[in-house]
């Protein structure tokens, strides 16, 4: 058994003594009282579920709905990944890291060579020219960044390295110096909200003064507080203050409900497009269109490297308003890389992922096109070893064959069911009275009807994360659905 399929079997156990306090949370939610005990147990359950997590490492208290996560992480993203987890939890207003890194020992003069081979070998970071310095395995970053996205990029990229335990953050950070207007930055920061489908623009105040932004109001959960606070770092913004927005207790779905969003125009997601394109530090580089009509967006233009091709149809896709995406995007490499030494650093790519088991997973290589065969035990371990494959420069196509472990039983699919509502309904973008979950042989189907895009995406995301093999989501937004993917 694979070290996952034995996470999977402890999760499993682990969920099956949670399921008997499964009463609490049903009268938490009838109520609309969410008691430190029931958010706990939600949390509890999220991460039970999430493979990116061993769960059974950490414990949760929660007081006030704060949250403090208290145990072990091997790697520093599977500790921010916990984090995050807890942030998205109905009721949570905010969460205490008190997680240790409990990492293998590794000489820091290693872990610094892997460090910069991967700053080296990423298409789009390797342009920074960053340096590191590790000491008792600390990694210090320097160099300048483009930005704070791309500060982002570099510090998820380099998280996912074995043996370190800390990332210290002394990059420098080259912020547009381009002057605006402070409503016209309101207004941008506003209409970024709207269309982001995080936020809905009626419910936060922004107020901007000489390029400082004062965010105000409510918002359902402490995960849309902190995406808040990212989203408003808008071209001529100079510093972002969010300690006014306040997380209202469980309202998300119901503030959604009570001042709906309209949707976006065919002209407004086009022009949004564009702008996503220059912001993501992947794309930025790139000259790329994007055309929307009917809910289809047709992404053009021409790249170097399959990481930003790949990013190309991942910001379109996740952009509320677009049910289906056609990437018209053409590779041309700057620099063909032979395939001995693609081989190479895929050696080296496949080492540095926390979530890949190289015995799992089999790779060859013609003319710069990856393909990935073997069996994995998750469509999260299935995306995360074509991700390694995307981060590498030089590769020029990628064509995943992985499949995900055919055992399966009817217990297994009560479980993922059980999980997915669960997630569902502590989720504070759903409403799991309109939502209905059922699952077949590991594929779930979801059926209703949702407020708002982000609650279509993270009842999505959720059923993926929750184990299924497959997903049809035919979850209705308003007036209009979409079918299964």
């Amino acid at each position: 058994m694979s070290s996952r399929s034995l996470k999977a079997a402890v999760a499993s156990a682990v969920l099956l003594l949670l399921s008997a306090r499964a009463d609490a949370e049903s009268l938490a939610h009838a109520t609309r009282v969410y008691p430190d005990e029931a958010i706990s147990l939600a949390v509890h359950r999220r991460l039970a579920a999430d493979p990116a997590v061993t769960s059974f490492l950490i414990d949760v208290d929660t007081q006030g709905g704060v949250v403090t996560l208290t145990g072990q992480a091997q790697h520093l993203r599977a500790r921010n990944a916990a984090l995050q987890i807890a942030r998205s939890v109905r009721g949570v207003r905010g969460v205490v890291d008190r997680i240790r890194m409990v990492v293998p020992r590794r000489p820091d003069d290693t872990i610094r060579a892997d460090v910069l081979q991967v700053l080296t070998l990423n298409p789009t970071l390797h342009r920074y020219g960053l340096r590191a310095e590790v000491r008792d395995g600390v990694v210090t970053l320097h160099g300048p960044v483009p930005g704070r996205r791309a500060r982002a990029l570099v510090l998820d990229t380099v998280s996912g390295i074995k043996g370190i335990t800390a990332l210290e953050d002394r990059m420098t950070l080259l912020e547009s110096q381009t002057f605006r207007f402070d409503e016209e930055t309101r207004r941008d920061i506003a209409h970024t909200f709207r269309l982001s489908g995080w936020l809905n623009d009626a419910l936060v105040e922004v107020d901007v003064k000489k390029g400082r932004v004062l965010l105000s109001g409510s918002v359902g959960s402490a995960v849309e507080k902190q995406r808040a606070a990212e989203l408003a770092w808008v071209e001529g913004v100079r510093e972002v203050d969010a300690s006014r927005l306040e997380v209202d207790f469980g309202w998300g779905a119901e503030l959604q409900r009570r001042h709906p969003v309209a949707e976006p125009t065919a002209e407004e997601l086009t022009d949004f497009l564009h702008v996503s394109f220059q912001r993501d530090p992947r794309l930025a580089p790139y000259e790329l269109q994007a055309t929307v009509a009917g809910g289809l967006a047709r992404v053009m233009g021409v790249v170097d490297n399959a990481q930003a091709r790949l990013a190309a149809e991942e910001v379109a896709r996740n952009t509320p308003g677009i049910w289906r995406v056609e990437n018209s995007v053409t590779l041309q490499p700057a620099r063909r890389v032979t395939d001995a030494e693609l081989r190479t650093r895929l050696e080296r790519a496949m080492a540095f992922q926390p979530y890949v088991d190289p015995t799992e997973v089999s790779w060859s290589l013609y003319d710069g096109i990856v393909t990935l065969t073997g069996e994995v035990d998750s469509q999260f371990e299935r995306e995360e070893a074509e991700r390694a494959a995307a981060d590498i420069n030089g590769v020029v196509g990628i064509h995943n064959a992985l499949k995900i472990s055919e055992s399966w039983s009817s217990e297994a699919d009560v479980r993922i069911r059980e999980n997915v509502e669960s997630a569902l309904q502590w989720s504070p973008f759903t409403d799991t009275s309109a939502v209905e979950v059922n699952v077949q042989y590991g594929v779930v189907t979801l059926t209703g009807r949702v407020d708002g895009w982000m609650a279509w995406r993270e009842a999505q995301e959720h059923a993926l994360r929750c184990g299924a093999k497959g997903l049809h989501n035919e979850l209705v937004v308003g007036k209009r659905g979409r079918g299964g993917i």
